[in-house]
């Protein structure tokens, strides 16, 4: 089931690091207030990325930046061209440099939505029913053509001539519009699996960049001693992030749920790969069982251990854990 949220609830860096950690091939459609973009993620690694003009890293950090925006990630669906060949954590590293500093690429030859309103999961159900096989350019075509305005655009300059005239009162009808429907929920989407998923992925991502509960913090190595590190911390030259090797995906305990929840467990990997400690980041007694189940199976997981500055480290690292 494809997985689709906004913004506000997930940001789009954070559903980045996500799915690079779980390895995905996905495809992410993203449509902001002044058009649509895609970008594609092929086995963890980050491969293409198209917003108007613009191709590669630059759209990659315009979109990433993007706000107010909704996505939907189609999963195993792999892009038959690569533009962007750069790590990730450069990439990302450079978008949150270049936001900083108010450069942020601007693109340029974007359709804007229909009446001026953003295209949200709706336009993005539409786009999604196409061939997985299609690639980036051709569905944001076909996903500018479900959105491009019907009416008379404006011939002033720049940007603003991409943009449909609407009456003030009917904007901000659109908009107040739109915060109901975001505050009840789409139709189209099955909200208890999903928030599930997303409350397990926030929780995951945000915990590598803060301070207090569930997190141990790093301690100066003794002498002799094996350091230990947060995983966001491997991020100089000769880091290298724990990197998965083998274990089983556990069964669902509960093979009457259509969709099971992703439980983030906080494991500590060693210098060895093997899981030397494992628990449940935030645990929920309403998913007690979905957490013995996934702490059984990530305790026999084998990675190649972490290195700081390429020497072996013991590295935290929040898993999210999903079942068959």
């Amino acid at each position: 089931m494809p997985l689709s949220g906004h913004s506000s609830d997930l940001s789009l860096a954070d559903l980045v690091q996500a799915n690079i950690y779980g390895r995905n091939t996905c495809r992410v459609l993203v449509a902001t207030p002044q058009g649509h973009g895609v970008f594609f993620l092929s086995d963890g690694a980050i491969v293409d990325a198209r917003f108007g003009d613009l191709a590669g890293s630059e759209a990659f950090c315009a979109l990433v930046n993007a706000e107010n925006a909704h996505f939907r990630v189609d999963s195993g669906i792999r892009c038959p061209s690569q533009t962007i060949h750069e790590d990730w954590q450069k990439l990302l590293l450079d978008a949150m440099r270049l936001k900083d500093e108010g450069k942020v690429p601007k693109p340029q030859g974007l359709v804007p939505p229909r009446n001026g309103r953003q295209a949200g999961p709706t336009a993005l159900d539409r786009v999604g029913s196409g061939s997985p096989s299609a690639g980036g350019r051709d569905v944001l075509l076909s996903f500018a053509d479900s959105a491009a305005p019907p009416g008379p655009v404006n011939a002033g300059p720049g940007r603003d001539a991409q943009r449909t005239a609407v009456p003030a009162g009917s904007r901000e009808q659109a908009t107040e519009a739109g915060a109901q429907r975001r505050r009840r929920g789409s139709p189209l989407v099955i909200l208890v699996p999903v928030l599930a998923v997303a409350i397990a992925v926030v929780a995951y991502l945000t915990a590598g960049h803060r301070t207090g509960e569930g997190l141990e913090p790093s301690k100066a190595p003794a002498s002799g001693s094996v350091e230990t590190v947060e995983v966001t911390a491997l991020t100089g030259q000769g880091d290298v992030p724990p990197q998965f090797l083998a274990g089983q995906t556990p069964r669902s305990p509960n093979s009457a749920l259509a969709v099971a929840p992703t439980v983030v467990c906080r494991i500590l990997v060693d210098e060895k790969g093997t899981v030397a400690d494992a628990k449940i980041f935030r645990s929920r007694l309403d998913l007690a069982s979905f957490e013995d189940a996934a702490l059984e199976a990530v305790r026999s997981y084998r990675f190649n251990p972490g290195l700081r500055a390429g020497r072996p480290v013991r590295v935290w690292v929040n898993w999210p854990v999903s079942f068959q």
